[in-house]
């Protein structure tokens, strides 16, 4: 059986992965995906339906190699920040894509949102997706948000 202090341990660095990469997310998101990789990026604001894959996905791709090098260069699991820390961006990634591609975006399989905190989600990421410009609006998170006062769920 493992050991309490270090499975608590465990998950204050797991979480402090997750919130590492909402808020390095969000920075990118607003200042490099909005603004010199917007070429990229606008394939999610401008869909094409019909296409399985957008360019976009690109950095899908580009954000899942930090937890596999995180976990996979890893001293050990249970004992190792660096471990931890990939297996809470994990998670980040699993919930972003529900919340994001499947329910948003309702790509591949779509889903419906359930509980208030997953209609919340939804709506705050739509509210990004009313102005498709460069200079676009926020919230440039998922997670992290706070919806405008007017916003009903």
């Amino acid at each position: 059986m493992a050991n309490p202090s270090a499975l608590g341990l465990f998950l204050v660095w797991a979480f402090l992965g997750f919130a590492t990469l909402e808020v390095g997310a969000g920075f990118l998101h607003r200042y490099i995906f909005h603004g010199f990789l917007w070429r990229i990026h606008q394939s999610h604001h401008r869909p094409v339906r019909g296409r399985i894959f957008e360019w976009n996905d690109v950095f899908a791709v580009i954000f899942a190699s930090v937890p596999m090098g995180l976990m996979m260069t890893a001293p050990s699991v249970l004992h190792s920040p660096q471990f931890a820390m990939g297996a809470g961006m994990t998670v980040h990634g699993l919930i972003y894509f529900v919340i994001h591609d499947l329910m948003t975006h309702n790509r591949w399989m779509p889903l419906q949102p359930r509980s208030r905190l997953a209609r919340y989600w939804v709506q705050a990421h739509r509210i990004h997706h009313q102005k498709v410009t460069p200079e676009g609006q926020g919230p440039w998170g998922l997670f992290f948000v706070r919806l405008p006062r007017s916003s009903k769920i």
